[in-house]
């Protein structure tokens, strides 16, 4: 909610209660430094749709950060909005850069995942590289044999 700067570089602490995290300014007993990068992409009347980058993953660091700073997640009453529905919060690139040992997860390590932008999947679709099924409110089931279809 509300609007930022184009882009920014987040650190405080970050302490775990028993229902909630707590952000800081400062270092706290108990509390961990969190640092989060962020771009904003775009704005409308008063939200702001922003990218993320975590530099640690602490439990609910974005909400927490964010709510700290004056601006909550569109729809996360329990760090502050005053919009409910459910909060808007969605991941669509994960990389792992392990700094230690991450055990049975090492396999990740140095990987990224991300999701295919849906105008770009039309766009390949329209040119015949990939082929579709349906079209189900912005999310395309990718066939082989399929053509390209909207519903």
């Amino acid at each position: 909610e509300g609007h930022l700067k184009k882009s920014g570089h987040l650190t405080a602490y970050l302490t775990r209660g028993d229902k909630k995290v707590t952000v800081s300014d400062y270092n706290e007993e108990n509390s961990k430094k969190i640092g989060t990068k962020y771009n904003v992409i775009a704005e409308k009347k008063d939200t702001s749709l922003v990218e993320v980058e975590l530099e640690t993953g602490r439990t609910h660091q974005i909400r927490a950060q964010f709510s700290h700073i004056g601006n909550p997640l569109y729809g996360d009453t329990k760090y502050g909005s005053q919009h409910s529905g459910g909060m808007k919060l969605a991941s669509y690139k994960l990389v792992f850069d392990f700094k230690t040992d991450a055990g049975i997860l090492n396999y990740l390590n140095h990987k990224e995942f991300q999701i295919i932008l849906i105008e770009e999947i039309v766009t390949k679709c329209k040119e015949g590289i990939y082929k579709t099924e349906k079209v189900y409110y912005n999310i395309l089931m990718l066939s082989i044999e399929g053509g390209c279809y909207e519903i």
